[in-house]
């Protein structure tokens, strides 16, 4: 069996941010604070230039 703990942490994450996983935009992962209500457009365009660079959960 694989460690799978980054799953848990994915799982805790969607409950803090009040989302369920099949509603999770994986450029979440990415940015510090919550991007729900942002465009998508916005968000593809700072994760192409390197805006959204951290590796978070």
């Amino acid at each position: 069996m694989t460690n799978n703990t980054w799953i848990e942490d994915w799982f805790k994450k969607c409950e803090e941010l009040v989302l369920k996983p099949w509603e999770w935009n994986f450029k979440q992962s990415y940015a510090d604070e919550s991007i729900k209500g942002t465009s998508p457009i916005k968000l593809m365009l700072e994760y192409k230039i390197g805006i959204l660079k951290n590796r978070g959960v």
